[in-house]
């Protein structure tokens, strides 16, 4: 199968293994889009072939090109006719260009930048500094992931509006994924669905969990007494964490533990740690120096372990999945900020690759 997005229209080139099911059944498994919506989409004719409509139930052959219309189209037509060879295949001039660093002034002073860590002409990763709001939250005078891919993306000659994925609390730093598309974007909701995106955390936590690795299963709910304030609650929403510890200081003050979600609730890993009594370095939300409780056991040390970062001492460190197009299997990695290596190195902490740090499930 080849996918190529043009125009705001999606170009679809059938695979040799996947020809004779119906065009319906085909989009929907093979595109990872919601039933309801291709159905709309051959519905309002929306798929086309040779200028013409599908029907949900033609059969489909190998080779055959197939287009998808996006929300924002102005005709019917079959796009094929208007799009020149050069649109197709002028999407590698700008990826180079999209790896450059961003110009002096786009961030704040004293900040790491943006960087793209991965890009296709579907998908973007991109490593989020600490201080940065993934999406505007209009109430904050925070400089904004989204906006800032967007025109970076718009410097390097590609006009498309990215879809993050998922989230990162504000002053939690690294992998953000993003979809530079409204087609991919409804994929990869269906794999975030399925826990078919894979992301691995890295945390420094006061103390060392009562266990080497395991995982966290406690619903997380708000707090009432602590505005924008999470707790482990039995009426809240289902949150599941796998931890392991992979170094632990001296003096056992400080611990790196890696973390992998199994669901994305806000503030998750914030809260199962401090539930285990290990709350994150520099998270003072979560270590009862807010006016929160503490978790059981905890002991709170009188230094901050050698943290200088801002925020919570929390790295989104790599992230895992499958391609939703060319069925690759992928895998990207942010690189420590300056924080984490100088509390790391302060610590005498001896950390493995992050390639080496298996799947915790």
């Amino acid at each position: 199968m080849d996918v190529q997005f043009v125009e705001g229209n999606l170009l679809v080139t059938v695979g040799r293994t996947e020809a004779s099911e119906a065009a319906a059944t085909w989009v929907e498994q093979q595109l990872l889009l919601p039933h309801a919506y291709v159905q709309r989409l051959f519905r309002e004719g929306r798929v086309r072939a040779g200028g013409r409509p599908l029907p949900a139930d033609a059969r489909l052959s190998a080779g055959k090109r197939i287009w998808l219309l996006g929300d924002a189209r102005t005709d019917a037509a079959d796009p094929v006719v208007r799009v020149s060879e050069g649109a197709l295949n002028g999407e590698s001039t700008w990826l180079r260009a999209a790896r450059r660093r961003p110009a002096d002034g786009e961030t704040p002073e004293g900040d790491e930048e943006p960087a793209v860590l991965f890009a296709d002409p579907h998908l973007v990763v991109v490593d989020k500094p600490a201080g940065w709001l993934v999406h505007d939250d209009q109430a904050t005078e925070t400089p904004v992931l989204q906006a800032w891919l967007r025109a970076h993306l718009a410097a390097a000659g590609a006009s498309v509006t990215p879809t993050h994925a998922h989230r990162l609390d504000r002053d939690t730093t690294g992998c953000v994924l993003f979809a530079k598309h409204p087609f991919a974007a409804r994929a990869l909701d269906a794999m975030l669905q399925r826990r078919k995106v894979h992301r691995m955390y890295l945390a420094l936590v006061h103390g060392r969990p009562p266990q080497a690795r395991g995982s966290v299963e406690c619903a997380i709910g708000r707090d009432r007494h602590v505005n924008g304030r999470f707790r482990v609650s039995r009426t809240g929403v289902p949150a599941v964490t796998h931890y392991r510890v992979l170094a632990t200081s001296r003096d056992g003050q400080v611990s790196a533990v890696a973390c992998q979600l199994e669901t994305g609730r806000r503030h998750q890993i914030r809260v199962h740690l401090q539930a285990l009594g290990c709350p994150l370095v520099g998270d003072p939300l979560y270590t009862g120096t807010t006016g929160g409780r503490t978790g059981p056991g905890m002991r709170m040390p009188s230094t901050e372990g050698g943290w200088t970062g801002r925020g919570q001492a929390l790295h989104a460190w790599s992230i895992a999945w499958v391609h939703p197009y060319t069925r690759e299997a992928l895998w990207v990695q942010a690189p420590l900020p300056a924080a984490f290596q100088r509390a790391i190195h302060r610590l005498s902490l001896r950390l493995p690759d992050a390639r080496e740090v298996a799947d915790l499930r």
